[in-house]
């Protein structure tokens, strides 16, 4: 009734990994964080499960939201101020921003309203209250090297919904030869390749069955990687690369790059 009497969107925050039980809230509140697929997701890019299963559970996830009409409504994040930051967790890895990474990609990428909590960005890695609610005044730097990845994704985003219906098209789980450290997620012709393997990991061989959006394309280029690396897609519609260094990799169609989005501006 508040939020009705409001008119405004609100989203409700209901701290249960239950999905039958936070899913019924946004049928009252209009949208909820999405509290089931944020374990999902720690537990997956922090090695505590395969990416295999955070494939299958998303995919259970979303038929669960379907029935309460959620889809599209749900807010996924990774951090907030209830909870220890991602970094937090991964102390035992030299606080591995490269786990961060690829699952802030995936985040941004996947079909949710995405929720960046203020310092991921700055590598934030406060622990418990109240080190998950550090001063943010004195520590903004937009050259930080997060803030700079997130702006990154978010332009793919922008470039795909150039070029095709991001927005309006389901995400796609990909399998590759090694699912339990990497995950495809395709939306259209943008794929996202996921690892959870971590920095201090060598280079990677992979191989999976693109999308059909991607199989004729001939070659896909890495928006992420160093100068626009370009893959060859094979006569199959298979692609072979290599995970350097664990980090996430954006592949989209050649042609995209020549009409880049406008760089977007956060503040």
């Amino acid at each position: 009734e508040f939020v009705g009497a409001a008119g405004v969107f609100a989203v409700g925050e209901v701290f249960n990994g239950d999905p039958h039980y936070v899913y019924g809230y946004s049928e009252a509140v209009g949208a909820v964080l999405d509290y089931p697929l944020f374990f999902a997701l720690r537990d997956a890019f922090m090695g505590k499960q395969g990416l295999d299963g955070l494939a299958a559970r998303a995919g259970e996830l979303a038929g669960l939201s379907a029935q309460h009409a959620t889809t599209g409504v749900l807010a996924g994040f990774l951090d907030n101020h209830d909870n220890p930051r991602f970094l937090c967790h991964t102390a035992d890895q030299a606080q591995d921003w490269t786990l961060l990474k690829n699952a802030l990609a995936f985040l941004l990428l996947y079909q949710q309203i995405p929720i960046v909590y203020y310092g991921t960005e700055q590598g934030f890695a406060g622990c418990g209250d109240p080190g998950n609610r550090e001063s943010l005044f004195g520590h903004r730097d937009p050259a930080a090297l997060l803030y700079s990845f997130i702006k990154q994704v978010h332009a793919a985003r922008r470039l795909a919904e150039e070029h095709a219906s991001f927005f309006g098209t389901p995400p796609l789980f990909l399998d590759t030869d090694q699912p339990a450290k990497a995950v495809g997620l395709a939306r259209g012709s943008l794929l996202l390749l996921a690892s959870n393997r971590g920095s201090d990991h060598a280079d990677s061989p992979l191989s999976l069955a693109l999308p059909p959006a991607l199989q004729g394309a001939g070659t896909v280029v890495d928006l992420l990687g160093a100068a626009g690396e370009e893959f060859r897609v094979s006569p199959e519609g298979r692609l072979h690369l290599f995970i350097r260094n664990g980090q996430p990799r954006l592949l989209v169609p050649p042609h995209w790059r020549t009409h880049p989005a406008p760089d977007p501006v956060l503040h």
